[in-house]
Order: structure tokens, then C-alpha cells, then sequence
């Protein structure tokens, strides 16, 4: 679990790298301390953030939508995990029968588990 622990450091680089020296707004904004970007990011600007389990995280406050890739996170995702770029770049979306089909399996272990479980 090598890239969990590096995971954190691999955000904030690429938050600080987004959009380059003319962003107005911090590069990178640190919610190791808060435990959520929702107390440090005005809800009504646009941005994206990464949470770790139980440690805060990062956000990056996106000042032009058009320009922002839209496969950032992956990338960062990718490189972290070391997976070829054309897996997540342009991932092969599944057919509508597998997704009804997972969709099935899913229901049907849920149903399982509720049976089980009488208090849920």
C-alpha cells in the first residue's frame, strides 16, 4: 500500500500544477484539519477535492471550467497506480445488458443482506 501512502503528496502537486501561475485564487486548499473541503471551499464556486479515509484531504478551486481537463482526478489516479493512460483517458463504457445485470446481482444481494440483517 505503498501508493496510499504517497497518495496525498500526488494530489497536492497536481492541485499546485492545475492551472499554472496566473490562477487567482490558492492553488491548494488544505482540509487536513477540517476533515471536509465543504468548511474551507464556498460551496458556490467550482471546484474539486480528494478526501483521504479519516485524514481531511485537499481542494483546488477550478477558476476556468473550460479549459480544466475533464479526466484530472483520473490522471492523478492513473499515475499514482501507474496505469497506462489509454485505460483512463478514454475508458470502453459497458453495454446496457452488463449494466442490468450488475445492476440485478446488486439488488438481489442487497435483498439478501436485509434479510439477514434486521435492523437495517
Amino acid at each position: 500500500m505503498e501508493e496510499a501512502e504517497m497518495a496525498p503528496m500526488y494530489f497536492q502537486k497536481a492541485f499546485q500544477d492545475a492551472e499554472g501561475l496566473w490562477a487567482t485564487n490558492k492553488a491548494v486548499v488544505n482540509t487536513m484539519k477540517e476533515m471536509s473541503h465543504f468548511k474551507k471551499v464556498p460551496h458556490q464556486l467550482g471546484h474539486i477535492a480528494v478526501e483521504f479515509g479519516g485524514g481531511g484531504g485537499f481542494a483546488h478551486i477550478v477558476e476556468n471550467s473550460e479549459r480544466f481537463p475533464p479526466y484530472f482526478m483520473r490522471e492523478i489516479l492513473g499515475g499514482l497506480a501507474d496505469i497506462d493512460p489509454r485505460k483512463w483517458r478514454k475508458p470502453r463504457l459497458d453495454e446496457e445488458a452488463e449494466v442490468i445485470f450488475r445492476a440485478e446481482q446488486m439488488e438481489k444481494s442487497l435483498k439478501e443482506f436485509q434479510a439477514t440483517s434486521p435492523s437495517f
